[in-house]
């Protein structure tokens, strides 16, 4: 095995690569995790690992050992690194069945003289890496039993609501539903539900919104809709998760460079039809967006940090203001 002497300051979004040698085999990488320079408690966790070699292939099955306390090992085999060039390694940690951060390392990967440059045992142990994950985006992809009783517990709260409704439509005295303006007047993010939301003229919510998905450590900026400018025809992207636009026809989109899991949600309204280009991405199922008069639209772009690539979708909902 061989020793390594690596930093990773993830938080400045900069990776010092690890070097290995093609063909080498029984090393292991000792990873320390860290959040806001604080070790992370890993007990109870489950650790995966992928790599991707330089020539694309990807191998799945990675062994990690020894969980303890706020460190990890990964064992690097001969089939890790068969390949010279750049190696990709995203580690991915769950707890309760629930992905809670994944972080990427990159190793060069030295062409070796021999077939077989490693060594199958010995005891000057294995290179440590130590990794800040404060700034990472955490997201809960399922929700546990837990989280689900609460909800179920605010909607039997908010029963009484709609019965109360029903009742005072059928009241001479109190206007009907049917008589409540239901064309959307405003986009609004609702600070208690995490909804967004349509809103009419006076201040209604039309229909439940839709609910945005929370992470476990939420900042104040994960809800927050920013207003973004069209500027000599280009429009450059923040980071911010939500983020809405007054759009022009012909207008140019560019994405912000990140090397983490980003996700942004641009939305606009389109009373005419216009034209969008947009950036170099994967676009869902090829479906190019048609921008046409009276829709609001709600782009979705996506890094995945594995692939080094931003994804793309879209979501068009009817206007008949």
């Amino acid at each position: 095995m061989r020793d390594y002497d690596i930093e990773s300051d993830l938080k400045q979004e900069k990776f010092q690569s690890l070097k290995l040698v093609q063909g080498d085999r029984g090393n292991k990488i000792k990873i320390n995790v860290y959040e806001d320079g604080q070790p992370v408690k890993l007990t109870g966790c489950s650790i995966s690992v992928k790599y991707k070699r330089a020539d694309g292939e990807v191998v799945n099955d990675g062994t990690i050992e020894n969980i303890t306390d706020n460190y990890f090992y990964a064992v690097i085999d001969s089939n890790i690194t068969k390949v010279s060039g750049t190696l990709k390694m995203l580690f991915s940690i769950e707890k309760d069945d629930v992905k809670v951060s994944t972080f990427l390392l990159l190793a060069d990967v030295r062409e070796g003289l021999l077939e077989n440059t490693g060594s199958s045992g010995g005891s000057t142990g294995g290179g440590e890496v130590t990794v800040d994950l404060s700034n990472y985006y955490k997201k809960n992809e399922t929700y546990s039993k837990a989280q689900i009783d609460e909800q179920f517990k605010n909607y039997a709260k908010t029963t009484a609501i709609p019965t109360k409704l029903s009742q005072l439509s059928n009241d001479a005295n109190y206007a009907k539903t049917s008589d409540i303006p239901t064309v959307p007047a405003d986009l609004t993010l609702d600070s208690s539900s995490k909804r967004l939301q349509l809103v009419n003229d006076i201040g209604i919510k039309l229909g439940n919104g839709i609910i945005i998905p929370t992470s476990s450590s939420p900042s104040a900026n994960d809800y927050e809709l920013v207003s973004v400018d069209v500027q000599g025809g280009t429009l450059n992207l923040t980071t911010d998760r939500f983020q809405h636009v007054l759009v022009e026809d012909g207008m140019q989109i560019v994405l912000p460079e990140v090397y983490n899991v980003c996700e942004i949600h641009l939305f606009f309204f389109a009373d005419v039809t216009y034209t969008i280009v947009l950036p170099d991405c994967c676009v869902q199922n090829d479906n190019m967006p048609n921008i046409t008069e009276n829709h609001i639209y709600e782009f979705i772009f996506t890094f995945y940090p594995f692939m080094s690539k931003w994804l793309f979708g879209y979501i068009e909902y009817p206007y008949n203001g």
